[in-house]
C-alpha cells in the first residue's frame, strides 16, 4: 500500500512527458497559425496527430501500447490547456489488479 501512496504524491512528468510537453510549447507560436481549436498529440519526438476528437486520440495510443505518461494530448488555443488524463479512459490492463 505504500507504494500506491508514494506512486499517488508523486506528480513530477516523466522525461518523456516533460519532452513531449517542451516540445508542444515550442510549436505553438506555428500550431496557432495552422491548427487552431484542433487537439495535438506529442511524443518526446514531436507531434505525431492530431484529431477533433480528444478521447479518441487518448484511446488510439492507449490502443498503441502507450501509457499517459509517454505522449501530450493538448488543444491548440491561446491559453494552450492541456488535458486532464484520467485513469478511466483508458480500459483495465490485465496487470491492473487495484480497485476503481
Amino acid at each position: 500500500m505504500s507504494g500506491l501512496l508514494e506512486s499517488a504524491s508523486d506528480t513530477r512528468p516523466t522525461p518523456e512527458l516533460a519532452a513531449a510537453s517542451q516540445a508542444f510549447f515550442r510549436d505553438l507560436p506555428g500550431l496557432l497559425k495552422t491548427k487552431l481549436g484542433r487537439w495535438v498529440v506529442y511524443t518526446q519526438q514531436g507531434q505525431v496527430a492530431e484529431g477533433t476528437d480528444e478521447l479518441a486520440l487518448f484511446r488510439e495510443f492507449a490502443h498503441r501500447g502507450m501509457t499517459p505518461d509517454q505522449f501530450l494530448v493538448a488543444r491548440v488555443e491561446p491559453d494552450a490547456p492541456v488535458a486532464d488524463v484520467s485513469d478511466s479512459w483508458f480500459p483495465p490492463s490485465s496487470a491492473d489488479n487495484s480497485p476503481a
